[in-house]
């Protein structure tokens, strides 16, 4: 449910799968086609693991999503 013009995803998972960026991926561009600013956030904390993911979402929005090396 969208309650405001703007989306917010807080992503708090230590990990997320290819297939659950891909999820997540879709979600974006689909809240973006309709005109939302869509922030994702990943956990950030102990890990590099958020910030991994993140760059694995930015390619994905430029349709090369693949595993981590």
């Amino acid at each position: 449910m969208l309650t405001a013009d703007f989306v917010y995803m807080r992503l708090r998972k230590p990990d997320y799968s290819l297939s659950e960026l891909n999820s997540i991926a879709y979600r974006v561009e689909q809240y973006r086609a309709n005109a939302y600013p869509t922030f994702a956030i990943f956990k950030h904390e102990e890990t590099p693991g958020g910030a991994l993911n993140a760059e694995q979402l930015l390619a994905s929005q430029k349709g090369r999503v693949t595993a981590a090396q």
